[in-house]
């Protein structure tokens, strides 16, 4: 995901969710990066990631590339 300024984040998907309005969100576990990690420039290794905390974040789609939800 990337945030407002750009920042690049990694997070694994848990759930997908439609509200009674067709309000579309999902649930997301965020993966933190080890020392292990290649730099976001070089791709995403899942083996050199970490689960984050139990703390489950709700996200409405805004835009999907290319898809709309």
């Amino acid at each position: 995901m990337r945030d407002v300024d750009g920042g690049l984040y990694y997070a694994q998907i848990r759930g997908l969710l439609t509200d009674q309005y067709c309000e579309k969100s999902c649930v997301v576990t965020w993966l933190l990066p080890t020392q292990a990690s290649p730099n976001m420039e070089e791709g995403f290794d899942p083996a050199t990631y970490i689960i984050g905390n139990t703390c489950i974040n709700i996200f409405r789609f805004l835009a999907i590339r290319g898809n709309n939800l």
